[in-house]
């Protein structure tokens, strides 16, 4: 499981703007995302042999890397 901490936006705002209408409206969180993963709880969504790392360099991968690479 991957947790991003960015707010991805585009350079066509129009259609930023657009998309975030739609999360607005239909998009509802519970709770607020700490992006902390409590691995206790990963089970739950059926993970199985987990293990958790924390990396602190930043990988940069072409489309075709990151689909292999995950």
């Amino acid at each position: 499981m991957f947790m991003t901490r960015t707010d991805e936006k585009t350079s066509n705002m129009a259609l930023y703007d657009e998309m975030q209408k739609v999360y607005d409206e239909y998009f509802h969180i519970e709770q607020e995302s700490t992006c902390r993963l409590n691995c206790d709880n990963v089970v739950k969504y059926g993970f199985v042999d987990y293990n958790y790392r924390d990396w602190k360099k930043t990988r940069v991968l072409n489309a075709d890397e990151y689909v292999n690479y995950i």
